[in-house]
């Protein structure tokens, strides 16, 4: 007999959020749907159909898109609209696009991994075509629900005076599995173990709850289960580190064991914080109160050294503008210590992102230096990076800003020539109390 908790049409918990989301699009509402890795987006969105949502409806991933131009996004998009594989279309036009909208609409378009789009310096035009669709030329007969994490929702297009992914998105967060939903999941897997002891193990993160009971489904004791998923979990956890952002890792290894409440003195300094843990799934709502959600992660992170990835300074730049950091660098402290990408990786895996995205990914450092020259960018600037610095108040200078704002709430700016490079340097050894 198939194990039923590795099902792939497994849909539990969520139908009050499928229902909302359904009847969204239906009235032709744009919407977000926001939630970490392995949250269920996907398996939330698989389950809405023509019926639900009462249009057609075309569903596209934006991972198996060709993401280096625009044009051949805007080709993998024609191709899915047409119901053709993603890669029938090589490339396309903006008329492309429109025309192919308007022979199927009413239409609700789906893009999961939308985050993903955010990374390539034509992103935020592209959402600007998006907005455009939505707002003015095809408006309720077009719904388009975006999937992704929480990088969307910082998203802001700085050459649109901040403009949202999509103006009027209603926004809808994925959080974990309430006592019911985990209640259903332990019946399936034989009703052997408690539900109160799954939901401390698991915190009703749906994929560690449906892959702990997948093992006791399999005849093993909770703790024998919970062996296994902590090994397997690890580069999910490293994930999960990387959404978080640093500010919000130092908010959970600090999190009361009796967790919050709206009246306790610093819930208004954490609510930023609480909810980007709610929707990466390790923080849950209970009764009214914040309460610590996965027990196997929060064992992993009380493992995990915050020193080891703790920087003085992170430096972000094109691999053209290596001198000019090496030049900055220099100038620096021997002692103090540098994030500098060629010579320094916190996770192999994720070496480009940690170069271009120093804090964003978990390079908690006291201080940013983004080198954001034309070639930085033209190639790998990434507008959450700069909304990341500013929303969160961290230390940041930027060199040559190229197409970004010159001025925003108080951060230094400098140019790239050697009297400039060397008064940065100065002025970065009396930030990080040096002479």
């Amino acid at each position: 007999m198939p194990n039923p908790l590795r099902a792939t049409d497994l849909f539990v918990g969520r139908q009050q959020l499928l229902a909302e989301v359904a009847e969204l699009l239906d009235q032709g509402q744009s919407t977000l749907l926001l939630g970490g890795r392995r949250m269920g987006k996907t398996t939330l969105a698989r389950e809405l159909t023509s019926t639900l949502v009462g249009r057609t409806i075309v569903r596209t991933d934006a991972a198996g898109w060709g993401l280096k131009t625009e044009a051949s996004a805007l080709g993998a998009l024609l191709s899915v609209v047409r119901g053709q594989r993603e890669t029938e279309h090589s490339q396309a036009t903006w008329d492309d696009i429109v025309e192919v909208l308007e022979q199927h609409r009413p239409l609700a378009l789906v893009i999961d991994e939308a985050d993903r789009i955010l990374q390539p310096a034509w992103g935020p035009g592209f959402f600007t075509f998006l907005r455009w669709l939505d707002d003015t030329h095809l408006r309720s007969e077009l719904a388009i629900l975006l999937i992704g994490g929480p990088a969307l929702v910082l998203f802001q297009d700085q050459e649109q005076g901040g403009s949202p992914p999509l103006n009027t998105a209603e926004q809808r967060y994925l959080e974990s599995l309430d006592r019911d939903a985990v209640a259903e999941l332990v019946h399936l897997a034989g009703g052997t173990v408690p539900t109160e002891e799954v939901m401390t193990l698991a915190g009703g993160h749906a994929w560690l709850t449906t892959r702990l009971l997948a093992e006791v489904w399999q005849g093993r004791s909770l703790d024998e289960a919970a062996e296994p998923i902590h090994e397997r979990a690890a580069s999910t956890f490293h994930s999960w580190q990387h959404q978080l952002g640093p500010r919000a890792l130092e908010f959970l290894r600090t999190f009361p064991p009796q967790g919050l409440r709206p009246t306790d003195p610093n819930w208004a300094s954490s609510r930023e914080s609480a909810r980007f843990a709610r929707c990466v799934g390790v923080l849950r709502q209970e009764h009214g109160r914040l309460c610590r959600g996965p027990r196997i992660f929060f064992d992993w992170l009380d493992h995990q050294d915050p020193d080891a990835i703790r920087w003085d300074i992170a430096i972000a730049f094109a691999p053209q503008d290596e001198e000019k950091a090496r030049t900055i660098r220099a100038h620096l402290p021997d002692d103090a210590r540098t994030y500098f990408a060629p010579e320094s990786t916190v996770d192999a895996r994720r070496s480009d992102d940690q170069r271009l995205l120093p804090n964003l990914h978990g390079v908690a450092s006291r201080l940013v230096l983004v080198i954001s020259t034309a070639h930085y960018v033209a190639n790998h600037w990434r507008h959450d990076e700069y909304l990341y610095l500013v929303s969160r108040g961290l230390r940041a200078h930027f060199v040559d800003l190229g197409r970004l704002p010159t001025s925003a709430n108080g951060l230094a700016h400098y140019g790239t020539t050697p009297s400039e490079l060397q008064r940065l340097a100065h002025t970065l050894r009396q930030e990080l109390g040096y002479a």
